[in-house]
């Protein structure tokens, strides 16, 4: 019985200091909203007596993140709140996320509140393209030498890019459907780093039709187009693919001239082929 009359006093303490799970409400910013600089944030809470709220901002596209509070609740029951967040030094994305939650006064029986905000975009920046490179060296109009020249360029404070290629109408298409170019995959967020991010695809074909290269990339706000390279592949041709264009005779003699292997081994099947001829002339005149 005595052990029944202690336990009734611990059970009313473990009760009372239960944290009580509530759900708050962002009135600002609004769903899908664009916020830059200073930025107001509303928060409705369900506790009265609110203490502070704290917010915590998180981009997957950007790596970025950061914690603010709010702590000026005023006014009778002090469950309502504009605090004003500094978003200047954050990195622009699409995907910023807030997680709030707000306490109450109480120490021992500290209500919790919880809400959240998704799908906001932080956009103080405008992404940039800087040094960019065709095997090595300093990008220009030119002939490419060879299959599998890399097409580099430095990138800052973007979350995505496409390489392009543009025909003489300025119409753009994926590499896909046009010249043949492989990427390298890479993490984005480092592009906001100091030294910012380098793209690199490695240029397999080119499409007389559709031959002038360039990358643009994007924040999530913003996009931005870089320089237009227009390019040539010495001694490649493929018949028979749809990607290439129709040829001339000359011009397939050209290509193909153009191209040591293929002479190489046109060289050596000539050379079989005497051989093969003297030893028939030879055995007929046994």
């Amino acid at each position: 019985m005595k052990n029944k009359i202690l336990i009734l006093p611990l059970l009313l303490l473990a009760l009372v200091g239960m944290v009580y799970a509530g759900t708050c409400t962002v009135n600002a910013p609004g769903a899908s909203a664009v916020i830059s600089g200073d930025s107001v944030f509303n928060i409705s809470s369900t506790v009265n007596n609110t203490a502070n709220c704290t917010i915590t901002g998180s981009s997957a596209l950007s790596g970025g993140s950061f914690t603010a509070y709010a702590m000026n609740y005023t006014g009778a029951p002090r469950n309502q709140s504009n605090v004003t967040i500094t978003t200047s030094a954050q990195r622009d994305a699409a995907d910023w996320s807030f997680d709030i939650t707000c306490y109450n006064t109480t120490a021992v029986n500290q209500v919790t509140d919880t809400c959240s905000r998704t799908g906001i975009t932080i956009n103080n920046t405008i992404p940039i393209i800087d040094t960019c490179l065709i095997g090595g060296t300093t990008a220009s109009t030119r002939t490419v030498s060879s299959s599998g020249t890399t097409f580099a360029c430095t990138i800052y404070n973007a979350t995505s890019a496409n390489v392009f290629w543009r025909n003489a109408a300025g119409m753009s298409a994926d590499d896909s459907s046009s010249s043949n170019t492989q990427c390298t995959n890479v993490a984005f967020s480092n592009s906001y780093g100091a030294t910012g991010l380098q793209l690199s695809c490695n240029i397999y074909s080119i499409n007389d039709a559709s031959n002038t290269l360039y990358f643009n990339i994007l924040d999530g706000a913003d996009t931005v187009t870089g320089t237009s390279y227009t390019l040539s592949l010495e001694g490649t041709f493929n018949p028979g693919d749809p990607g290439q264009p129709d040829q001339t005779i000359i011009t397939t003699i050209t290509n193909a001239l153009q191209n040591k292997m293929l002479v190489t081994f046109v060289i050596i099947v000539v050379v079989v082929l005497l051989f093969l001829v003297m030893g028939y002339y030879m055995v007929k005149k046994k």
